[in-house]
């Protein structure tokens, strides 16, 4: 599979990848993606930035199986990116849909752009677990925003990535072996399609290189556009956050997260700390009145879900059994493949695979 920037010769197979598409996600769009002139239209603006996933490995046959537009805002928002994703609904869970937004992401920086921003229906709960393991963290709910094409309405997730200040989670999450995007493109260079078709473009060291100075500049001069109102205002600016959830009692708690899930836990003024790789600290504490959390607190991604399931279950961890799940409780058919579990405390975790 290769991910590259969208081309003219690849309007026939856009519009045949999005005529697989259903209806429901072809929602999400505000172009009719099946009107020639939209796909036309796309071709040649300049200020945004499109991508497809190519099936042109072994066995494939060239078709796209993904989509991804990095699309600036306007004013005041011209630092922010909006990234749309969709992939074909054979080839999800497979890995395209990571790629492509690992994808969208370097593209953002190679932009200039300081954040980027994805909209997500709210119990698409797979599709959320992707973009957190990428750094995105929910920012707003808009209640009952999208209606769908049977008149349904959901709840709508605005997630966003701040770049420049989770340039090392981007590195956790594996965007260091994507510099400026090129890398996941056979051979080892690609044509950028501004220069031409005779023009390439080296991958590596450089280009990390170009990040890095495009990085550095923007926090060099971010700092000399604020007002003195505004430097004064931002309190939190460097300081080094963490989140944390309630439990109704320590030492279950801990004995839970250390042993079951095996997790390096500490424990200090009767609460916890979860060391979770990454460097990301997580914070227990004690509750009396604690209410479980309605929603996934924590995401653990694996490699093999079924080895993942399997092995808690073996530790006496039971998983949900929502409508949408199979019989071992995985749910397998939207987004990432992913199972909900509970702590002692009724907090919703979860395992997915991400790829």
């Amino acid at each position: 599979m290769n991910v590259r920037p969208l081309e003219n010769d690849d309007r026939d197979g856009l519009r045949a990848f999005f005529a697989r598409i259903s209806e429901s996600d072809r929602t999400f769009f505000k172009d009719d993606v099946l009107d020639p002139a939209v796909v036309a239209g796309w071709l040649h603006d300049q200020r945004g930035r499109r991508l497809v996933a190519v099936d042109d490995g072994e066995g494939g046959d060239g078709a796209i199986i993904g989509y991804a537009a990095v699309l600036p805002g306007f004013g005041w928002s011209s630092h922010v990116g909006e990234l749309r994703l969709v992939v074909d609904p054979e080839r999800r869970r497979a890995g395209v849909g990571k790629q492509l937004a690992r994808q969208g992401l370097v593209t953002a920086i190679e932009m200039g752009l300081a954040k980027v921003v994805v909209d997500v229906i709210a119990d698409h709960e797979g599709t959320i677990g992707l973009f957190s393991t990428l750094g995105f963290q929910a920012e707003a709910l808009l209640r009952d925003h999208v209606r769908d094409r049977d008149g349904e309405v959901h709840d709508l997730i605005i997630m966003g990535h701040l770049i420049e200040d989770t340039w090392s989670a981007m590195a956790t999450a594996g965007l260091e072996d994507y510099t400026l995007g090129w890398r996941i493109l056979p051979p080892a260079t690609r044509r950028r399609p501004s220069d031409g078709p005779t023009a390439e473009m080296a991958v590596g060291a450089p280009m990390r290189s170009a990040i890095d100075r495009r990085l550095c500049h923007a926090r060099r001069i971010r700092p000399a556009q604020r007002s003195p109102e505004e430097k004064e205002s931002i309190m939190f600016e460097h300081t080094r956050a963490f989140s944390g959830f309630s439990v109704d009692g320590i030492p279950k708690a801990k004995k839970f997260y250390s042993e079951t899930l095996g997790l390096r836990v500490s424990e200090e003024h009767g609460m916890l700390t979860l060391h979770i790789a990454g460097d990301r600290d997580t914070l227990v504490y004690p509750k009396k009145d604690h209410t479980p959390a309605s929603f996934t607190i924590l995401n653990f991604p694996v490699d093999d879900i079924d080895a993942a399931v399997d092995e808690l279950a073996a530790h006496g961890v039971r998983f949900e059994r929502y409508d949408w799940v199979d019989e071992k409780g995985i749910m397998r058919d939207r987004g990432p493949a992913i199972a909900w579990f509970k702590d002692p405390a009724g907090n919703i975790l979860s395992v997915l695979q991400e790829d």
